[in-house]
């Protein structure tokens, strides 16, 4: 499980700050490229803890037992990266709460 979060909010930071145009779904494409340089150092790190004695002593990480579960993960985080460009796209969420975001609001 900490795996698949690890990967989904590392993606989720790909689409609120999209590095390419591919990605821009929760925000415009500005070209800013530092956070996804942050996202790949920290899952860099994350994949290189996880055997280590560190990792286990720490944060009690095992790595994963074969590579078909390695491949779980991959298509999981896929998946759900894929619907959450396609929510915030087509706006899913705004149109199910009945939410205007174009309204101007007087406070």
């Amino acid at each position: 499980m900490t795996h698949v979060l690890v990967f989904c909010g590392a993606l989720t930071i790909l689409f609120v700050e999209p590095p390419l145009p591919f990605f821009a779904g929760g925000d415009i494409y500005r070209g800013n490229i530092w956070p996804s340089i942050v996202v790949i150092v920290l899952v860099a790190i994350f994949l290189i803890l996880t055997p280590t004695w560190l990792g286990k002593e720490l944060f009690d990480l095992q790595p994963l037992n074969n590579f078909a579960d390695y491949l779980i993960i991959l298509v999981t985080a896929t998946v759900f990266g894929l619907l959450l460009k396609s929510f915030w796209r087509f706006r899913i969420f705004d149109r199910y709460m009945r939410i205007d975001l174009n309204e101007n609001f007087d406070a």
